[in-house]
């Protein structure tokens, strides 16, 4: 059997005979040679394919039937040499090649610009196992020669390209030539249809006249593709410039090495006399914009200015909170050139990481209390009371008209410090702060010379063992040094016995640096589909299930169980007869289907102390490192603790995403190359959670609208903080949900016409915008408490409302009051940690201010028992303290130096668009 030069090509009809010929020698007493065609018994193109993939298969079919024979290939004839009967023989092996043929189908495709590559997509795990082959003929067709046993797979993936290819052209989209150039690299191809498959894209598209051109079966919204491209592809300028003397980055050895790793793979840059031009897929852009802003920062390129004299500068500075340190090196950094040249200004960007490490915890399942070592400073903590230091004489003393609240500790009345008194006055402490009803609490373990930091966590230790708590949940041990830090850990370790140890030290934290493209030179790739986990063909599939690894009470447990079989409890419990604590992994076979399956343990959600995400997140990091040391290519999660376990969609997205970043970023890997997350289809709130976990909806602050100390009013309602406090606008709000309250003069018809009283919209698809009519006290309560069940059952953190103001229906006082009693009512209340109420006219909160000031006056001055509720539990009342913004989440600064003052709030405003690009 001749095959062709080319074995993709189908030749031309004029050379099949020639093509196909099949010499067929026989040697016999008189040594004749016989020739026979076989055109009409199998059609050539099968015969290539096997001749391609399968040739040993001949070979063993053909070695079956003959004892005597002698079966050769080359790359222009197949010859079979026997020592038989011709006849017999031609007959008997036509046969034998007729089989093997019969087991292949053929199917017949348009060939467009991307039909193959939209072929090979449907059929890549096939043309992976050489099951199926594509093959071009003269007249503009594929041919796709495959096994029957996929025969269906064959046809559904014909049928997409027929479908896709009987359509017009829909859309025509301009890109940036650099981005247009970056499309037509075969690795850039892959990257953006697997992004587009992740979310059930069905289209075909090409780079035709400098242009994305996109057929597809059915309506596609242009906004789609465009966010796909701008979601996995990005461009930079890169100065050329040398500022004060020293070197720009593009001259650095860093620079240079990721140009030229990746250049015309998956990079393309263009020279201009200022600045070089990069265009590539995020993370490369993203990780040469961190090592640049880096470079200028220690060089001080940044802060230089050279101004003509006599001319003046006003400096103005931002603020905002970013959840994903990446949204500030892929967005605001790429535009940040181009608005120093339109605003004739220099930009400086500073990132402040927080100075808080939870670095362990020690947590009483029984009273859920949660001791936390942390590596920080008590004072920046998010907690309701403070210890501090005090050299007054009185023993202790309490500092109410601040957030959080101080208790002022005079250590040295204490003289000289004896393990009894410590002990005695920790437990006076613990009790008072218990008496109050509060929920959290900071202990700086260094206090004086007198009293070592090692030696109060031993005298702590034992006064916690000996106090009663009930409604205190939190208490922070905090120490400013990292390296005592962990000293301090092994003796948090070995404390009372009552509490279970969990050491978080070994998961990277923003103090951590992240690894150049040296030290981790793999690429790897994070992604999430929707689907069946069962049915993934991956190296490791990591499982959730309960401390005692029982399989059949997990749904993804039980679905893993089924498909490995009883063995696999049987590996669980003879490995691990005590079982695991949480976070931590069992490592089990995988059967037939995989190489192994990790199992790890998550507890039932808790917001304290945040443990819960921060087991998900060591466990989730834990199970990267290991999947990384069996040398494996790839894993695949299910979304954790979402059912029975209650955990919050968006916190669980959130977490993954930031176990997975950290891994890739700041531990060196060289095997593991996928990371993927499936989502059940069913499952529309974690589907809706990632799609939505990468929009970052920041809002610029002034630095001094920041930081700048605010009075409030304030109550503690279990587990729950409700402030009231005075915002020029509801734009700052910072929540997971802004609720606006309307009355019958400012509600919309559609609003008064709602079922449950309000409107719900998933603003920019990062916050709950809910609209709620409210038109006199009843209906105020009714439509309000419709409001705090929805955000109970979203699951929901932290909520904005903002109050209804000048109705005297319903007062500012009274309005808050019906929604404290409504948070009190919610007992199953675990996960709402802060209610903002606030009102906007600066008037209307000072005079809520000077009416609760008032009232305390008068309860001063004339006794009055203690308000109770049906429960006779007494509620909660609202104190006027003083109150700073804080967080934990890393700052950005924004330093602008303007010729012109006049364009601060064009500059703002642009800022703010490249922040949320």
């Amino acid at each position: 059997l001749q095959k062709d030069k080319d074995d993709t090509i189908l030749p031309d009809v004029e050379l099949t005979k020639e093509w196909v010929k099949f010499e067929l020698k026989l040697k016999n007493k008189t040594g004749l040679v016989d020739r026979k065609d076989i055109t009409d018994i199998i059609k050539p193109i099968k015969m290539q394919f096997l001749l391609l993939n399968h040739c040993d298969e001949i070979k063993e079919a053909v070695d079956k039937n003959f004892d005597k024979c002698n079966l050769t290939y080359s790359t222009e004839v197949m010859v079979v040499e026997v020592l038989s009967n011709k006849h017999i023989i031609f007959s008997e092996v036509t046969d034998i090649l007729r089989n093997k043929a019969e087991e292949l189908v053929i199917q017949i495709a348009p060939r467009t610009s991307r039909a193959k590559e939209s072929l090979v997509r449907k059929l890549s795990a096939q043309v992976e196992d050489n099951l199926v082959h594509f093959f071009y003929d003269h007249e503009g067709r594929i041919h796709i020669v495959g096994f029957l046993e996929i025969a269906t797979d064959i046809k559904r993936a014909v049928d997409n390209v027929k479908c896709l290819s009987s359509k017009p052209v829909l859309l025509w989209l301009t890109f940036d030539a650099l981005l247009i150039e970056l499309l037509q690299m075969d690795d850039m191809v892959i990257v953006l249809n697997n992004y587009l498959r992740q979310r059930n894209v069905e289209t075909e598209w090409g780079i035709e006249n400098g242009q994305l051109c996109i057929a597809s079966s059915t309506t596609i919204d242009p906004k789609v593709f465009q966010s796909a491209v701008y979601e996995q592809f990005s461009i930079a300028g890169f100065s050329t410039k040398a500022i004060g003397g020293h070197e720009p980055f593009t001259t650095t050895t860093h620079f240079i090495s990721t140009v030229q790793k990746n250049i015309n793979k998956r990079l393309v840059q263009k020279q201009f006399e200022q600045c070089i031009v990069v265009a590539s897929t995020k993370d490369i852009v993203a990780r040469l914009l961190h090592e640049e802003l880096k470079h200028n920062m220690c060089k001080k390129v940044d802060c230089d200015i050279s101004l003509s004299d006599g001319l003046k500068t006003s400096t103005k500075k931002w603020s905002c909170y970013i959840k994903n340190e990446n949204t500030l090196y892929q967005n605001i950094l790429q535009h940040l050139r181009h608005l120093e040249e339109q605003f004739k200004c220099t930009l400086l960007l500073e990132i402040q990481h927080p100075s808080i490490q939870y670095v362990a915890q020690c947590v009483n399942w029984d009273k859920g209390i949660h001791v936390v070592l942390v590596c920080g400073t008590a004072a920046t903590l998010l907690t309701d009371d403070v210890v501090w230091v005090s050299d007054r004489i009185d023993r202790y003393r309490r500092v109410d008209h601040e957030s959080p609240k101080k208790l002022l500790w005079n250590i040295p009345y204490l003289g000289v410090p004896d393990q009894e008194k410590v002990i005695h006055h920790l437990q006076e402490i613990l009790a008072k702060i218990e008496e109050e009803k509060l929920n959290s609490l900071a202990i700086p373990l260094k206090m004086c010379d007198s009293l070592p930091e090692v030696t109060l966590l031993q005298h702590f230790n034992a006064a916690f063992y000996k106090s009663e708590l009930k409604h205190l949940k939190v208490i922070y041990l905090c120490y400013e040094d990292i390296k005592m830090t962990e000293r301090l850990t092994m003796m948090l370790k070995s404390g009372p016995s009552s509490l279970n140890f969990y050491d978080f030290s070994k998961v990277p934290t923003y103090r951590d640096e992240p690894l150049n493209d040296e030290e981790n030179s793999s690429d790897i790739t994070f992604k999430w589909t929707v689907g069946n986990i069962i049915d993934e063909k991956t190296d490791i599939i990591v499982n959730s299930t309960n401390r005692e690894l029982q399989l059949q009470k997990g749904a993804v447990s039980l679905l893993i169980l089924e498909k490995v079989g009883k063995c696999l409890s049987e590996d669980c419990h003879d490995k691990y007869p005590n079982g695991i604590d949480y976070g931590s992994l069992a490592i089990t076979s995988g059967g037939k289907f995989w190489k192994s399956i990790y199992h790890f343990a998550l507890p039932l959600w808790t917001a304290n102390a945040e443990f819960s995400t921060k087991i998900l997140e060591q466990a989730v990091y834990n199970c990267l490192i290991q999947a990384e040391k069996d040398k494996c290519k790839s894993i695949v999660f299910p979304v954790f603790g979402t059912g029975k376990l209650k955990y919050p969609w968006g916190d669980v997205a959130r977490t993954m995403r930031n176990a997975f970043g950290k891994f890739m970023y700041r531990y060196r890997h060289i095997n593991l190359k996928e990371m993927r997350v499936v989502l059940h289809p069913d499952d529309k709130k974690s589907i809706e959670a990632f799609e939505t976990g990468i929009v970052s909806d920041l809002e610029l602050f002034s630095e001094e609208f920041l930081h700048q100390t605010k009075s409030i009013l304030e109550a503690r309602c279990n587990d729950t903080k409700i402030i009231i406090l005075h915002l020029p606008s509801t734009r700052f709000h910072q929540s997971d949900a802004l609720i606006t309250i309307s009355n019958q003069e400012q509600a919309s018809s559609v609003l008064k016409d709602s079922k449950d009283g309000m409107i719900k919209d998933k603003r920019d698809c990062s916050f709950w915008s809910i609209k709620v009519f409210c038109s006199n006290n009843t209906n105020y309560k009714k439509n309000m408490a419709n409001v705090v069940q929805f955000i109970l059952e979203e699951r929901l953190s932290t909520i904005t409302i903002s109050l209804l103001e000048n109705d005297d229906s319903v007062p500012l006082r009274t309005q808050s009051k019906i929604i404290r009693d409504l948070v009190l009512e919610n007992e199953n209340n675990r996960y709402l940690q802060l209610v903002k109420l606030i009102v906007l006219d600066i008037q209307n909160f000072a005079s809520l201010l000077s009416e609760t000031e008032q009232r305390k006056h008068n309860r001063q001055s004339t006794w009055m028992p203690p308000v109770k509720d049906v429960l006779r539990l007494s509620k909660p009342r609202f104190k006027a303290v003083t109150y700073t913004e804080t967080s934990q989440l890393p700052k950005l600064i924004i330093s602008a130096q303007l010729e012109d003052i006049n364009v601060v709030t064009d500059l703002q405003e642009k800022l703010k668009k490249s922040l949320n690009n």
